[in-house]
């Protein structure tokens, strides 16, 4: 579940970017089908994070445990 969300969001940063698999996997120097295969959740964080900084993103992740207000975040 949490790759498929990666993935997912990868695609919105491609798309918000104007960018095509194909353009986007020009920049990685890859296949469209690899790309393919990242925005349908076969990702690692490892791969998540140095596509995002091939696009000039980076990102952060929220820990909370249930029941408390205050989120703990953790800057990558």
């Amino acid at each position: 579940m949490a790759n498929l969300k990666l993935g997912q969001g990868l695609r919105k940063v491609r798309i918000r970017e104007g960018l095509t698999q194909v353009d986007l996997a020009e920049r990685l120097k890859t296949t469209q089908g690899y790309i393919n295969q990242l925005e349908a959740g076969n990702i690692s964080l490892s791969k998540f994070t140095e596509t995002l900084k091939v696009l000039g993103y980076t990102y952060e992740i929220n820990i909370s445990k249930a029941g408390i207000e205050e989120l703990e975040e953790v800057y990558i």
